[in-house]
């Protein structure tokens, strides 16, 4: 995601026949033609290998390297800890919204990146995957560039507010109303 596009994991699993089938799991890296490519053969580990009874999908930074990880919930095996340990010369922004006069977990507020000349819109959302969901951080990925960012937060009771040169490889905590505050 750090190059600007946003990837997709999916788990899945058979659940109108009589017998559950496990799946493959599945992996698509969005590429620079905007097209989403399989990009299943080149992980190596045993549990992308294997198929599974998928339910759920969640993401989060883990270990806070500015790396998506990944947790999975099953059907009948255990909870899985996808760790992202790729390698990246790409650069990111992590905004943490917390509502005063909006709803404290500000779910609905749009971010708007406006980076070089174009504006890129990422949402604050609940209800990622089947009883789970993911970090409550809006993602931004930047690509090469590691100048500073400024964003608009449109707050779902509808205000707004701008932030202003926000450094990169980061992540921001927003209260409504007031200066961020960076979170490393």
């Amino acid at each position: 995601m750090s190059n600007g596009n946003v990837d997709t994991y999916v788990a899945d699993e058979t659940t109108n026949e009589p017998v559950l089938q496990t799946q493959p799991v599945q992996i698509f890296e969005l590429d620079s033609a905007l097209q989403y490519k399989s990009i299943q053969t080149q992980q190596t580990d045993d549990y992308m290998q294997q198929r599974h009874f998928g339910r759920g999908v969640w993401t989060w930074d883990l270990n806070r390297d500015g790396r998506v990880d990944t947790g999975v919930t099953h059907q009948t095996e255990p909870v899985a800890v996808l760790v992202n340990h790729s390698e990246s010369q790409n650069h990111w922004v992590e905004l943490q919204l917390v509502g005063v006069t909006s709803a404290r977990d500000a779910i609905g507020a749009r971010i708007t990146l406006h980076d070089q000349g174009f504006e890129r819109a990422g949402w604050v959302v609940a209800g990622d995957g089947y009883l789970c969901s993911s970090e409550r951080v809006v993602r931004f990925g930047l690509g090469k560039s590691n100048s500073p960012r400024e964003f608009t937060i449109t707050w779902p009771d509808g205000s707004e507010q701008a932030l202003a040169a926000l450094s990169v490889d980061a992540r921001w905590l927003v209260v409504q109303g007031s200066a961020p505050y960076r979170l490393d």
